[in-house]
């Protein structure tokens, strides 16, 4: 019986040479496809962040072709990291100065800037305590009111609504704000360019991003404030000595973040800043172009008499006489113009005839592309409803107010709420007011939207609480108020017409048990006073859908 020879090192390296000198022209050729190896090399590529080749080709950015480049595509930068990467220093001041011009020098983005700060901070933020105690609850509102007056800001110069919308203007321009808590109960409001890392705090050993200070977790444990001179200039942040260091509890960051790893915000115009440049110089060059075709110009060509030249007629060099050549007068060209031009030359008009008949559909659909970005329509963009149908625009409309919630609640969490909690607690602590261990407990009345056809709403309103689908108490707080204040509000009116000895002014809804809403609000305080039968009152309807009373057609 032959043994197979035990396999060692010395006889697999010898076989392997035998094998390399037997290989002929073909097997040098590329090697065959192997789908298996392909996969396993992508996956080790992808999580070990480099390219790998099979068979002298790229093995990743194959299977789409926005992955691919040509010489037709635009040239990105492609680099695999977090946020942070891609929103260096440089990059977020760029963004944010970019965004900042736009607003001061642009129209419609100024005018989209304040369509946001309109929308969701509005003329009213309410607020209403919400612990069992009555009395504890108008006793805070009270103090909070005044609290909430010029003395909000350790400048004097916002109140908390006005806090609220630069909180919300910042976002579009600059993509994050710093509020801090100063002593007495104050707020400073920090620019995003005041926060900086100090040059002795920059590397991967002290955890501080872009002025951030943060701890293993990721967690903003305190951030770096540069000294900023009146005049607006912003001094070199050369060491720490040069920066004040505020800890996390001091201070609130609202931001705009769209990753995970994302430690600053960045502008909410960011993503629309190339759209608005085209639009931009598109924009001038038609206002030239129909600037230059406006112009009413005379030409005059002949032949020039050199012995009887005139002072005002060109000269011999070529010039009018001031200096200036023939193409530079024509370059200079002003409505109602009249030019000389030299002998042999001659002159031809492009008709321009600007704008075309493109501009208009042009610049619509670059302003909607710009809206999306704001999550703006474009009616709402540049308030002009004449395009579309009613319920086309009802639609976008309706996407817009929902765009709007999302920022108010957003504002409510990140800012409103929190400021609430830190200024009751300061007030329980000073003893302005008794300790209740609900009093972070508190409620918030955004703004909200009148509707388009209000007798349409009305009528939906009478139908969805007759059916329990909606209740009169959330009505009334859309509005911005609680129902006991409604009620108060209505009694008082009741009273006064009671007094001049006038018929309440309370129409009827034609409902059983939505008679009145005042009443309802009224009885919901449980107060007995004698109110008028406005559910029998004249005009009201009948089961038959009727208002005549009669029960007939």
């Amino acid at each position: 019986m032959t043994v197979a020879a035990k396999p060692t090192r010395k006889r697999a390296k010898k076989a392997v040479k035998k094998t390399v000198k037997a290989k002929t022209p073909q097997a040098k050729q590329k090697p065959a496809y192997n789908q298996q190896v392909h996969t396993m090399v992508v996956e080790r590529g992808r999580r070990g962040g480099f390219s790998i080749s099979v068979g002298g080709e790229n093995a990743l950015g194959k299977g789409y072709g926005a992955a691919t480049g040509d010489r037709t595509r635009r040239t990105r930068v492609y680099s695999v990291g977090g946020a942070d990467q891609h929103q260096d220093v440089r990059t977020l001041d760029k963004l944010r100065e970019t965004a900042r011009d736009f607003d001061r020098n642009n129209s419609i983005i100024h005018g989209a800037c304040d369509r946001i700060c309109d929308n969701v901070v509005g003329p009213t933020f309410g607020f209403r305590a919400q612990t069992d105690s009555e009395a504890w609850n108008k006793e805070a509102h009270e103090w909070m009111v005044a609290k909430m007056g010029p003395d909000t800001d350790v400048r004097g110069l916002f109140d908390f609504h006005e806090l609220l919308g630069q909180t919300m203007r910042a976002m579009c321009t600059d993509g994050d704000q710093f509020i801090l808590f100063v002593k007495g109960g104050q707020t400073q409001i920090i620019e995003t360019q005041q926060v900086a890392t100090p040059s002795d705090k920059r590397g991967s050993g002290h955890n501080v991003v872009n002025g951030v200070e943060m701890d293993r977790a990721g967690r903003p444990k305190a951030i770096y404030i540069g000294k900023q001179s009146y005049d607006g200039f912003l001094r070199a942040h050369s060491t720490s000595d040069d920066v004040t260091r505020v800890t996390a509890e001091n201070f609130l960051w609202p931001a705009y973040r769209t990753r995970a790893t994302q430690t600053r915000g960045v502008p909410i115009i960011a993503s629309a800043i190339e759209t608005i440049e085209l639009l931009v110089d598109y924009l001038l060059n038609e206002a030239t172009a129909a600037a230059i075709d406006a112009c009413l110009a005379f030409l005059i060509q002949g032949d020039i008499d050199l012995d009887n030249l005139p002072d005002d007629q060109y000269t011999q060099d070529g010039t009018d006489g001031t200096g200036a050549s023939t193409t530079e007068t024509l370059q200079q060209i002003q409505a109602g113009t009249i030019a000389r031009i030299g002998h042999n030359e001659k002159v031809e008009m492009i008709g321009a005839k600007r704008p075309g008949t493109q501009f208009a559909p042009y610049l619509k659909a670059s302003l909607r592309i710009i809206g999306s970005g704001f999550g703006l329509p474009l009616e709402l963009l540049l308030l002009d409803f004449s395009d579309g149908n009613f319920s086309s625009q009802k639609a976008a409309i309706l996407q817009a107010q929902r765009k709007f919630r999302i920022w108010q609640s957003w504002l409510v969490r990140k800012v409103a709420t929190p400021m609430y909690r830190r200024w009751i607690g300061q007030a329980v602590a000073a003893g302005d007011l008794q300790p209740n261990s609900q009093m972070d407990r508190v409620r918030w009345f955004p703004p909200q939207w009148a509707h388009v056809q209000p007798e349409v709403a009305m009528k939906a309103l009478k139908e969805g609480i007759a059916l329990g689908a909606t209740s009169v108490t959330s009505w009334i707080e859309d509005g911005g108020q609680t129902i006991e204040e409604f009620a108060t509000e209505r009694r008082k009116e009741i009273d006064i017409f009671k007094g001049n000895g006038t018929e309440t002014p309370i129409p009827s809804t034609g409902m059983e048990g939505v008679a009145s809403l005042g009443k309802i609000a009224v009885y919901a305080l449980n107060e007995q006073r004698e109110l008028p039968d406005l559910s029998a009152s004249d005009g009201s309807d009948d089961s038959d859908g009727n208002t005549d009373g009669d029960g007939d057609e």
